[in-house]
């Protein structure tokens, strides 16, 4: 494994302190990775089947200003919550998986593929609705690096009906006494509507349960979690400004913590990650090696798995975060949605150091905007 670069935020000023020892010892964070195995861990939302065509460019059309390309294979795998429930347990967990479904082909192969890989599947189908599925056409050479050309939708986005909606989060109650933990993988498309979201969010409360929250569209939605990852563009929506600089991120995090009320992880890209656990203790987790990212499909699916099983092992905030930091870089080293396993996360260790960056109380008090209700 190569070494690994770190990436140090754009924030100016005294608000960020480096720490010039690693805050987090190797030997911790590998002793958390193995307490990984065995949890059992609920994902409830939008399963996706990602369809990958892959071709070769041979030359521009004459009929059209656009490139022809030589067939030479397809891969199908699955994607959304199915992607988080499949990184869980490459992780080591006992997924099972709730999911709004079409009654068609997709909805089979997307079963047969998580069954292959060992995750339990309670899906509801609807014969009204395709199975969401996504088709990227993906262009390059076998040796070089291929590139997405286009994508094509088939989903449908409005909400199932009410007989439905209460089927999908009777069967999420019902597999509650089963689990240490839910993960709510919303994509916005239908699983989860605004009358199954504070329901189920309640429903974990009242069991003890611990409930992360990874929404697209819908994040302000998700009052009383335990634990939410938005990334810049999902910040912005519940937000209502745009993060330009350090200074927004750390109120857009701490809008949005309030509203929320619980653990905040804030994913940036290639400038990391930041930790809001409360308004006086922030921490900025910076990338690995964003020189060498490939494709960041999937990669919030990634995050919330690691996040998850980390806090259910028994780690710190910060400790989780950074085995999610890790474990996203190396997933966007892959094409597509992808996983990765505990035996990777352990080779990329030899060559990293675990950096963190305790961002200053008193920069991190700054007032907060109000945050967009929705």
């Amino acid at each position: 494994m190569p070494g690994w670069s770190v990436s140090l935020p754009s924030y100016g000023g005294p608000e960020v302190i480096p720490v010039q020892e690693p805050a987090v010892e190797k030997s911790r964070l590998r002793q958390l990775l193995r307490g990984f195995a065995g949890r059992r861990v609920l994902v409830v939302g939008d399963a996706i089947v990602d369809q990958y065509v892959w071709g070769e460019p041979a030359r521009v059309s004459r009929e059209a200003p656009v490139l022809i390309l030589h067939y030479r294979e397809e891969t199908t795998r699955p994607g959304g919550a199915a992607n988080a429930a499949s990184n869980l347990r490459a992780l080591g967990g006992l997924p099972t998986l709730v999911s709004l479904t079409g009654a068609d082909d997709h909805a089979r192969r997307l079963e047969t593929m998580l069954r292959a890989n060992a995750v339990n599947t309670l899906l509801v189908p609807d014969s009204s609705r395709p199975t969401p599925t996504k088709i990227r056409l993906m262009a390059g050479y076998r040796q070089g690096m291929k590139q997405q050309v286009v994508r094509l939708d088939r989903v449908d986005e409005k909400s199932p009906t009410e007989k439905i909606s209460r089927q999908i989060l009777q069967t999420a109650i019902e597999a509650l006494p089963k689990v240490e933990a839910v993960i709510i993988s919303d994509y916005g498309l239908g699983t989860l509507t605004d009358a199954i979201i504070p329901e189920l969010v309640a429903a974990c409360r009242q069991r003890g349960i611990l409930v992360a929250a990874d929404s697209r569209y819908n994040l302000s939605q998700y009052v009383g979690v335990d634990v939410a990852t938005p990334n810049i563009e999902e910040a912005e929506g519940v937000w209502g400004n745009r993060i330009r600089r350090g200074d927004d991120v750390i109120a857009a995090g701490l809008a949005i913590q309030e509203r929320l009320g619980g653990l905040l992880v804030l994913t940036q890209g290639e400038d990391g990650m930041t930790v809001f656990e409360s308004p006086a203790h922030l921490t900025h987790i910076p990338a690995v090696s964003p020189a060498e990212v490939f494709d960041v499909t999937g990669a919030g699916d990634t995050v919330i798995a690691t996040l998850v099983l980390g806090l259910l092992a028994g780690a710190s905030p910060v400790e989780a975060a950074v085995l999610a930091n890790l474990a996203a870089g190396l997933v966007v080293r892959k094409a597509g949605a992808a996983s990765v396993n505990r035996t990777e996360i352990l080779k990329a260790m030899s060559g990293w150091h675990p950096l963190v960056m305790p961002l200053v109380p008193a920069a991190a008090a700054k007032p907060a905007e109000q945050v967009r209700h929705g």
